[in-house]
């Protein structure tokens, strides 16, 4: 047979979704080797399913006649309206003709048994009821019908196949029981491989997310550094705790964070120098500022007219006043101080003085619009001008205490100035119709007066001076408004007889109408020189000092932006002046000289400046902040001595029991001071004078010899518990030499010129000396002191044999200008010319690594004790970590440092130290990112987790800080807080 099977069905949805069912269901369907070899069948072969409906009265068509004479059985779908379908019960008939009834087979899809199967199936050609073979695949929902298609097409399958149902049934379920199991094992398989490879991918997952917090860190301590630069150290500190594994935030830790949260705190900082410390925040740009006479607290006012009172030392905000009305216009703010614990406050019609809790003490209401408001030297006075008048209050209760009239209609005020005493005031008069301007000097006591003529020329400003007298700069109005160089008149008056004591003339280059910060002052102290009596003229780009007794011009001192406000010390020789360029410059304004190394960068721009003992405050333009610099000093710091001689270098003892403290004696010359101190105690061990030897490299051989090599006299061994000095002369020469000092500090190579001589320190003398062929302009030498690698004066590089004096030229396509070996011998680095380093094997001279490197033999050049990590610093002063077994710089610093003199490497703790002659830095080598940084930082010692700082004449130390102490301290200074949503916003932080 062609086929071994016909399905016959009516062409309805349901009938023709369960055909469809079933003709797939036989001809995939499975048959058990078993039931292969007992029947001869491997599997079901072609099942005939016609997907055309024939037109009702028309014969069955060719194909269809010839497929059911080819089909051994009959399949017929079987459904209440079965019977009603024409073309099914032909092809039953048709069917049953050709093969007989036996072969019929019903697939009951719908209705009961005695309502859907057709009468051909349900009797026998002798018209007695029979059972057809039926399979039931009824359901509710196509997928309980297409389950039952799976399971009842064995019914089928089995009279197909002409096997006995049950043992087909049976061995399906074993076939299926296998290929579970065998399912089960692949999956099992596949479940393993699948763990290790989801277990593979979490790992890459959670490092990536590891990297990406560690990137997150780096980032968070970058925005720290920058946001402490601005002024803002509390916002600083607590962006640095975001990127920390602290208050239970689980993340991995970065030595930048902890670097970025430690400088934020002001740590290991003795408080001498003014650093950034907050920033007062207003509501709109500041207009104004003023300082408490104790420079505690500081006034201020924005475009607002709103005004703030604020503690300096806090940076708390202590009293807010939004702006008043009056007749539907705001009140402008005129003046503003603090006088007797109340703020006083001059706005457009009010006097007004309010107590720190916000009452108001006293009110004084003037109908007139109040122009002009000045306050006394010690605020128990203010001045109050409305253009037809001026009142004198007290500050303290608002008492008006005299009454000033202006003598014409057609004359303004526009400044005012009380002496020293409060019992003169000198107003500025000027003539609203003509070029003519007037000082008048009033006699506060009884009333009198007198004025001095001004002709053409707008007063500047004034100033009562120390000697008893009244200082004035004026400039004509034309040319202050003019395009051109100009000069300001400067007076010296008797302001109560009115006479001009002195005049001169100061030029002002012309630098655009900056004319309204030129300032005035004077000041007598007692100099090294005797008394110095100063006047003090800013104007433009230019501090002038004047003789205050003579008004002669001492010195110039020129700036490079204009000077906004400068502030002179009383007791001293000392200007402080602020330029718009946001720098604060300290001048000794006796010489006229800028001290450079002095100059503080206060804010992008300067428009105004208030400075105390304790903070610089300052105000720039169009920021809606007010910078606080303060004098921030780390509590934790230990005094340990104040030398007699300057400190120049200090260095510690490989068991860290004492250190040693080099200093030259400037006034005995020649002289090189040796104190030596116990790190217990800090007791003072020993001291020694090393005569006629200036600023000698020195280490400590063992714990108790240190080394020191003067060019000239050689070597000296000093012993720190015996204040013994041994001197090895190396070479007999009287020039100078150098040296070179192995890694492991056994040995030193001597070389002048072409002698050699090679030192045993423990033997304390030479042990081989020999001349060679070339002179050498710079040498390293090997642990055996068997090889020296070093370059001539050409910059020719050589290798020698300290055997024999045998000199072989290596890396002769290039230059060289430094050199070091490893301190295992196995490598050398030469620095060259081309600005390449080049890392070669020692004994093959085959070159290993190449990488870029612009350096000579002063700069940092140094191999990690393992050999795999070079530290260097090259002309660039950038400071660098090239990893050796990666290939690669892991280390770069974000800006310059000033030139490296020496590195030390931690194992313990996995840092590296290094210091120049101001700074001391320490790196996380697991990180490699920065940790510490203390300013003069000398030595430090691992084993004590303790730096020991000197500068000048002065010793002391600090603790290492560690991540809990840094912490603490954050939770001491700033409690718990946090960033705000705005900060989020606006420093870009999730």
């Amino acid at each position: 047979m062609k086929y071994d099977a016909f399905i016959s069905y009516r062409h309805l949805e349901r009938d023709m979704f369960v055909a469809k069912g079933v003709h797939k269901a036989l001809e995939t369907a499975k048959i058990p080797k078993r039931i292969q070899k007992e029947t001869g069948r491997k599997k079901i072969n072609r099942v005939f399913r016609d997907q055309e409906e024939l037109p009702i009265g028309s014969d069955l068509g060719n194909n269809i006649d010839l497929a059911l004479r080819e089909s051994e059985f009959l399949i017929v779908i079987c459904s209440p309206k079965t019977k009603e379908s024409y073309w099914v019960m032909k092809e039953i008939d048709t069917f049953i003709s050709l093969h007989g009834r036996q072969n019929v087979l019903a697939v009951l899809v719908e209705g009961e048994p005695d309502e859907s199967f057709p009468l051909q199936l349900c009797v026998d050609e002798n018209g007695k009821p029979v059972e057809p073979l039926a399979a039931d695949v009824r359901g509710t929902t196509k997928k309980e019908v297409k389950r039952k298609i799976k399971s009842e097409t064995l019914r089928l399958a089995a009279s197909i196949i002409h096997c006995d149902y049950d043992d087909l049934k049976q061995r399906h379920k074993e076939r299926i029981m296998r290929r579970n199991m065998s399912i089960a094992a692949a999956v099992a398989v596949l479940g393993v491989s699948f763990g290790v490879y989801n277990a593979y991918n979490l790992k890459r997952i959670n490092e990536n997310y590891q990297q990406k917090l560690i990137n997150e860190s780096k980032v968070l301590a970058a925005t720290s550094l920058d946001v402490l630069e601005k002024g803002d150290r509390e916002t600083a500190a607590i962006i640095a705790m975001e990127g920390l594994p602290v208050n239970g935030i689980e993340r991995p830790f970065v030595s930048d964070s902890m670097y970025a949260l430690e400088q934020a705190l002001g740590s290991y900082s003795k408080g001498e120098d003014f650093v950034h410390d907050m920033l007062l925040s207003h509501d709109l740009p500041v207009k104004s500022i003023e300082m408490s006479s104790d420079g505690s607290r500081l006034l201020s006012y924005d475009n607002g007219e709103t005004i703030y009172w604020w503690d300096v030392n806090s940076g708390e905000l202590l009293f807010k006043k939004n702006a008043d009305y009056y007749e539907r216009s705001v009140e402008e703010v005129v003046a503003l101080q603090e006088c007797d614990g109340n703020l006083v406050a001059v706005t457009s019609h009010y006097l007004t003085a309010y107590s720190m809790d916000g009452n108001k003490v006293f009110d004084k209401f003037f109908e007139n619009n109040i122009y002009n408001a000045q306050f006394d030297s010690a605020n128990e006075y203010v001045a109050v001008s409305t253009g037809s008048k001026i009142e004198i209050y007290e500050t303290k209760g608002g008492t008006l205490s005299y009454t000033y009239e202006e003598a014409e209609d057609d004359v303004g005020t526009s400044k005012m100035c009380f002496s020293d005493n409060s019992d003169y005031l000198a107003i500025q008069h000027y003539d609203l119709f003509g070029d003519n301007c007037s000082i008048e000097f009033v006699n506060l006591k009884n009333g009198e007066s007198h004025s001095i003529a001004i002709q053409k020329d707008s007063v500047l400003d004034m100033f009562y001076s120390p000697d008893g007298y009244f200082l004035m700069a004026s400039a004509d109005q034309d040319d202050i408004l003019g395009v051109k160089d100009y000069f300001v008149n400067v007076r010296k008056i008797d302001y109560k007889t009115g006479e001009v004591i002195w005049s001169q003339k100061v030029e002002s280059p012309y630098a655009g109408m900056q004319s309204g910060y030129t300032r005035i002052r004077a000041r007598e102290y007692e100099g090294a020189q005797g008394k110095c009596s100063e006047v003090f003229v800013s104007t433009g780009k230019r501090l002038y000092n004047l003789d205050l007794y003579t008004g002669e011009i001492s010195t110039t001192v020129s700036f490079p932006d204009e000077i906004y406000r400068y502030l002179i010390a009383l007791s001293s020789k000392y200007v402080f002046v602020g330029t718009f360029d946001g720098k604060l410059w300290q001048v000794d304004g006796t010489a006229g000289r800028i001290n450079e190394d002095q100059t503080i960068d206060v804010a992008d721009s300067l428009l105004d400046l208030r400075l105390n003992s304790a903070h610089v405050v300052a105000r720039s333009y169009r920021s809606n902040e007010v910078t606080v610099m303060s004098l921030i000093s780390d509590e934790s710091v230990k005094e340990i001595a104040e030398p007699e001689q300057r400190v120049y270098s200090m260095i510690a003892s490989p068991d860290e029991t004492t250190y040693c403290v080099i200093g030259w004696d400037y006034e005995q010359d020649g002289y090189t001071i040796i104190d030596v101190y116990g790190t217990d105690n800090d007791e003072l061990i020993n001291e020694c004078k090393l005569e006629d030897i200036t600023m000698p490299n020195a280490f400590y051989l063992d714990d108790d010899t240190i080394v020191f090599t003067d060019t000239f006299k050689g070597i000296y061994f000093y012993d720190v518990r015996t204040n013994t000095v041994e001197n090895v002369k190396a070479l007999d020469i009287d020039y100078s030499v150098d040296y070179a000092l192995s890694d492991d500090k056994k040995h030193i190579l001597a070389y002048d010129m072409k002698d050699l001589a090679i030192v045993d320190l423990s033997e304390k003398k030479v042990i081989k000396q020999l001349n060679i062929d070339d002179v050498i302009y710079f040498a390293a030498v090997t642990n055996d002191c068997s090889k020296a690698f070093a370059y001539n004066s050409n910059k020719r590089c050589v290798e020698i044999d300290l055997n024999t004096g045998e000199m072989t030229d290596i890396l002769i396509d290039y230059l060289a200008q430094n050199i070091v070996i490893s301190p295992d011998d196995s490598c050398v680095a030469v620095a060259c010319t081309d600005g390449v380093l080049r890392v070669m094997d020692s004994k093959s001279k085959k070159i290993l690594d190449e990488l870029p490197y612009f350096g000579k033999d002063d700069n940092l050049l140094q191999f990690s004790p393992d050999g795999d990590k070079l530290f260097l610093q090259g002309d660039d002063l950038y400071f660098k970590i090239y990893d050796l077994t990666k290939k690669e710089f892991v280390m770069i610093t974000d800006g310059q440092l000033n030139d490296i003199k020496s590195g030390y490497y931690d194992e313990k703790n996995n840092c590296y130290a290094f210091r120049n002659g101001y700074d001391m830095y320490v790196v996380d080598l697991a990180s490699n990112g920065f940790i510490h940084s203390l300013e003069y930082g000398r030595i430090y010692l691992p084993g004590k987790q303790e730096i020991i700082c000197g500068y000048n004449n002065d010793v002391y130390s600090y603790k290492v800080k560690t991540l809990d102490d840094l912490v603490e301290g954050f939770k001491e200074k700033y409690g718990d807080a946090t960033l705000t949503n705005e900060q989020r916003l606006k420093y870009k932080i999730n």
